[in-house]
């Protein structure tokens, strides 16, 4: 901080008539007086302050030391960025070849009519399954994160095309429908939907049955037991739910999984069940 040269406070301006001399406010005022005293001008201007050659020296060279300092920032800028580009090039790569790999592995499949035994399997699940890919995340490097969603029935699964199936007309859910089962003596139909709800529909009598709630993400998968007993539920909230088809209410919930579910399976005895997930 600039001093006034008479009281050592804040000095705003310089008589430039006395070999600018530094002044405060106040201290201007008294400052006229003295010259008006004297019968001699007073000039004020900007306070102008110059430096001597050491300081002047000092100054350049700590500004050629920052100018320096920005460059290399820029350099290593450059690098890092360099470095970033290959990784990005090489996971692109990569994950371009693992997807040329699963576009070879159905195309094989494709441009046969006759199979071996232990392929008819793998023709059922391309039939009957859709695949669906995770968006690319550059940060975690998952760029091909994929899963298998059932098609059940081979049908695309909407209210036309269950209306067309079973002479069912299916109002209620409020999104879109992903997956439906049917009790083995064909009397219900369950269907699961974005809307998180489970809900069960008396095919015989044509009318919704029950509004199944306890999901909180879509409902992407249904499988009902042999005897009709219960049904699960897959669903993107990572969470498998059993469903009581007798009193029509959430049984248990199955915890374990730490990505959505994406199938399940139930054992002919009804004592196991096998879920999928897009987790490790």
């Amino acid at each position: 901080m600039l001093k006034c040269s008479d009281c050592k406070t804040l000095a705003l301006r310089q008589c430039n008539s006395c070999e600018g001399k530094l002044l405060c406010e106040k201290c201007s005022q008294d400052h006229i007086f003295y010259h008006e005293a004297n019968n001699s001008y007073c000039i004020f201007g900007r306070i102008r302050v110059k430096l001597p050659k050491k300081k002047i020296q000092q100054l350049r060279e700590s500004i050629q030391e920052s100018i320096n300092t920005i460059e290399k920032q820029k350099l290593d800028i450059m690098k890092e960025a360099e470095i970033i580009i290959k990784n990005i090039t090489n996971i692109v790569t990569k994950s371009h070849d693992e997807l040329d790999k699963i576009i070879d592995e159905y195309m094989k499949y494709a441009k046969i009519s006759v199979f071996e035994a232990q392929d008819v399997i793998k023709v059922e699940d391309i039939i009957n399954e859709l695949l669906v890919f995770e968006y690319p995340d550059f940060s975690s490097g998952a760029l091909t994160k994929n899963w298998k969603e059932s098609k059940p029935y081979g049908f695309k699964i909407s209210e036309e095309a269950i209306k067309s199936e079973y002479n069912l007309l299916v109002k209620g859910h409020t999104s879109r429908l992903n997956c439906v089962a049917i009790t083995s003596d064909n009397r219900y139909l369950l269907t699961g939907s974005n809307d998180t709800t489970v809900r069960i529909w008396d095919i015989q009598e044509r009318r919704q049955e029950s509004i199944l709630s306890g999901h909180t993400d879509n409902v992407v998968c249904i499988k009902i037991s042999n005897n009709n007993q219960f049904a699960l539920s897959g669903s993107f909230d990572e969470d498998i739910i059993k469903w009581n088809l007798i009193e029509k209410k959430k049984e248990t919930i199955f915890i374990g999984h730490t990505e959505r579910i994406n199938s399940i399976s139930i054992s002919n005895d009804n004592s196991f069940f096998v879920s999928g997930s897009g987790d490790d």
